[in-house]
Parts: structure tokens; sequence; C-alpha cells
């Protein structure tokens, strides 16, 4: 199982559990994963499990562009780029975040993707108790909203791939989850 990591957060009010695999948010914020995704390193998926939301409006999956990839072991709040408030917010600097929400839209920089597929069919809704996958190809420069079938069959897509903006070949990509009130495994 993966962890969140301990340093890249923008909320004190993150609360993990679980040896990193769990966090709860009881106010604003994002969470990654610890393992950073390099640019050209294949296809990555991560599952999540939304284990509670109160607010759809407010609970968040993404993936956040940061313009250096730095270990977790070397990892501080004053060498990693600033957060926006949810996965799908800003990134500071010359960092992107893309986020899924659980009303069942996708957002980049702030802005709703309307190329995203059908974001008012319920294909893209999600909530308590969903497992849900992001789906990440570097090569292809794209990440996919998708839902776990069972039975350790694929993640089927949801909605349409997203083409990212190129990226440097020092930077990382992290999945992320976050918002207001909710729990993520």
């Amino acid at each position: 199982a993966s962890r969140f990591c301990e340093v890249y957060c923008n909320s004190e009010r993150s609360v993990l559990s679980n040896g990193g695999c769990n966090s709860r948010f009881v106010a604003d914020g994002t969470r990654l994963v610890e393992k950073a995704i390099a640019p050209n390193s294949g296809v990555w998926i991560a599952e999540f499990e939304c284990v509670d939301v109160t607010n759809v409006d407010g609970a968040y999956l993404g993936v956040v562009h940061a313009s250096t990839l730095v270990a977790p072991e070397h990892r501080t709040a004053s060498n990693l780029p600033s957060l926006g408030a949810y996965p799908g917010d800003h990134a500071q600097g010359d960092g992107w975040s893309w986020g899924w929400r659980a009303r069942g839209d996708v957002l980049f920089n702030k802005h709703r993707l309307e190329s995203a597929g059908d974001v008012t069919g319920h294909e893209l809704l999600w909530g308590k108790g969903d497992v849900l996958a992001l789906v990440v190809d570097t090569d292809e420069g794209t990440i996919t909203p998708a839902k776990p079938p069972g039975g350790g069959a694929p993640p089927m897509p949801v909605g349409v791939p997203f083409k990212y903006p190129s990226v440097a070949g020092s930077c990382a990509l992290y999945f992320a989850a976050g918002g207001d009130h909710r729990t993520f495994e």
C-alpha cells in the first residue's frame, strides 16, 4: 500500500493514521502520496478508497506537478512548492494541479474542464465507500479517472483522458487527495 507523505502537505489539519496510509482532513488541505512519479516512466495507477465524505463539493483526488523531484528523506517545507487548497487548485510557481471532485467534475488550475466527459453523468460521481483510481501515463502525458470493477480487474476509465502540459526531466508528478472533512485510504 502507498503511504501519504508526512511532509508534503499544505495543512496541519490533515491527520495521518494507519502507518501513513490514511489521511483525514479536518480543514481544507492537500496531501500528496509519498512516491513521486518521474517523467517518461511509464503508466502509474493509484487506487484510493473514500472512507468518509460529508460534502461532495469539497472532496478531491488528483495529480500535482512539482518542478523538482525531492526524495522523501530530504523534503522540507522550504524545498517543496506551495500546494493549492485541493487537487485541481493552482499549484504555485510553474507547477500545475489536476483534480477529480466527488460531485463529478474535473478541474485544472481551478478551471472546470468541459472535455472531461459528461460532467453531469453518474460515471464521474463518487462518495463514501467508493474505490477510485487515477491512471497517469507519463509516456502519453495523460491523466485518466477510473473506477476499479473489483476482482483484481484493471480500472475502467470514466470520462476522457486529460492531456497535461509537457513536463521537464527533473520534475515530479504526485498523486494527491484533499478537501475538507473527508478521509482517504
